[in-house]
């Protein structure tokens, strides 16, 4: 994260960015997967291994005193929770820009650089787990999350079903394109952040937890309400990645 991103989450601690790459070269993450135990939060991505089998991790029991009855996916939910709580701006930029209407459930559709390392899915394959959410539930409101112009304009035939999504510039490129073409780093930011915390806001969410985004939108949700969420996910299982 850069230090503008971090300007938008309550802080937790009154260290700075120096002194955090400081404790961070004293106390190196563990990035061996081997090494990882049940307790294990400190880590970083590193590439050559294989997602499915840090996925038959991602359910062992924490060690958390008090909490051993847990799983990681909760104890990462929780963290990930805490270290990312808005800020007082933050929540008010979310009163102003959100659209959000609930009860809803929410839709991530990546696509952009995702084509670099998994096979897209299209709206349409989304919708089919929307229609059986809906006739389950009765919610018709979707909030849709996607980098695509495109998948918004597809959403005009469905026509049983409301969208809401934030007004923003949708390229398909990746962030670090849009910014490399002028787009202002810490709106790129802004943006990503309203459009994940409006997502975890609906009961409901259909992702791929090959995504971060997908990944993190579980957590959140998971720890909003303390309880497994209600979600389909397209393609893995979740996992502690990164």
């Amino acid at each position: 994260m850069t230090p503008e991103v971090l300007s938008n989450f309550i802080p937790l601690t009154s260290c700075t960015e120096a002194d955090m790459k400081r404790a961070f070269k004293e106390s190196p993450p563990e990035h061996v997967f081997a090494n990882w135990n049940a307790s294990t939060i400190n880590f970083q991505t590193v590439g050559g291994y294989d997602l499915d089998d840090l996925a038959s991790q991602s359910y062992i029991k924490t060690i958390t005193p008090g909490f051993e009855d847990k799983d990681l996916f909760w104890l990462r939910s929780m963290v990930v929770y805490y270290a990312t709580r808005p800020n007082y701006q933050l929540r008010e930029q979310f009163r102003q820009y959100s659209p959000i209407r609930t009860p809803c459930m929410s839709i991530h559709v990546r696509h952009s650089d995702k084509r670099l390392e998994a096979t897209l899915l299209e709206l349409p394959d989304y919708m089919s787990k929307a229609e059986e959410y809906k006739s389950q539930t009765g919610v018709s409101n979707i909030y849709l999350m996607t980098d695509d112009g495109n998948v918004i304009k597809s959403t005009e035939q469905y026509k049983n079903f409301q969208f809401q999504y934030l007004d923003m510039p949708r390229p398909n490129e990746a962030w670090y394109t849009e910014e490399a073409q002028g787009m202002p780093l810490d709106m790129l930011e802004r943006d990503f952040l309203l459009d994940v915390y409006a997502a975890v806001q609906c009961e409901h969410q259909i992702l791929t937890y090959s995504s971060n985004v997908g990944r993190l939108i579980g957590e959140l949700s998971c720890a909003l309400r303390n309880k497994e969420p209600s979600l389909v996910t397209l393609d893995k299982e979740w996992l502690m990645w990164p």
